[in-house]
């Protein structure tokens, strides 16, 4: 196994992690809307539910630092996407020299 194929199969992980992080951010930002639906509604008809309320509110708090998580988690994979990438290249340069020699 060459360092060309260890880091072509990092890649492919990081990409899968970036795809299933994604899924993951859209999970979250329905669920997101959900919370911020059913809180609406239960203003709107003035539901004395204030316990509801204060829970709808703190896991409304928590799917946000979810999903802000799960954002920064994205860019990091786009980083090390680049990273991988430019590990790539330098491979392809070495490869190229020795052939060349």
């Amino acid at each position: 196994m060459t360092l060309d194929d260890l880091l072509e199969g990092l890649l492919s992980g990081a990409e899968v992690v970036d795809h299933e992080t994604k899924g993951c951010v859209q999970i979250i930002v329905f669920v997101q809307l959900l919370v911020h639906g059913v809180g609406s509604l239960s203003e709107r008809y003035d539901l004395h539910l204030a316990w509801g309320d204060v829970s709808a509110k703190l896991f409304d708090l928590v799917v946000e630092h979810e999903l802000k998580l799960l954002e920064l988690l994205g860019l990091l994979l786009q980083v090390e996407d680049r990273f991988l990438l430019e590990g790539d290249l330098v491979v392809l340069i070495v490869d190229l020299l020795v052939v060349l020699k």
